[in-house]
């Protein structure tokens, strides 16, 4: 949209759309590390931001010294 509104000679409007597509990059880039973060503070295997079970990291992965927050869910 703001490529379109640039190229109309809206430039009122292509900087609104700019904005929104910076927002959302920015917040998205947000969600992701976080959730980035917390599967490795919770010794997840990959991030998983909508499933609600994980595989279990290996042994070697969990001795870093910090408890699990949780009991980790087996795949079945």
């Amino acid at each position: 949209m703001a490529l379109a509104a640039a190229a109309s000679g809206y430039a009122g409007w292509a900087l609104i759309a700019g904005g929104a597509c910076a927002a959302t990059a920015i917040i998205s880039l947000t969600i992701f590390g976080s959730t980035v973060h917390r599967d490795h503070v919770t010794h997840h295997t990959t991030p998983r931001l909508l499933m609600d079970c994980w595989e279990e990291s290996p042994d070697f992965a969990q001795q870093r010294g910090v408890p699990a927050a949780i009991e980790p869910k087996r795949l079945e």
